[in-house]
């Protein structure tokens, strides 16, 4: 692997470092995975389309989708619990 090989991958992991980023705390909605799935696509075709980037941006979404059902269900046991309280 040459210099710019090695550039490619630390820029495409970086794109998607950097997506992951800024959706981490997002909520599940449908207008905010419709925003993810532009940027992926853009990230996509900024990087050539490769199985390496198309591998780390399904990786990073499915680890957002998890960081949003694990935010809900904890906002949800917090409902119920104040709900226990009273």
């Amino acid at each position: 692997m040459n210099g710019r090989q090695k550039e490619e991958y630390y820029r495409t992991v970086t794109d998607c470092w950097r997506l992951f980023l800024k959706y981490r705390e997002s909520v599940n909605s449908n207008g905010v995975w419709k925003s993810i799935i532009q940027e992926a696509d853009m990230v996509a075709k900024k990087h050539g389309n490769t199985k390496f980037v198309q591998r780390l941006l399904l990786l990073v979404m499915d680890e957002i989708e998890r960081l949003q059902k694990e935010k809900e269900k904890e906002s949800n046991g917090q409902k119920l619990n104040s709900r226990d309280c009273t």
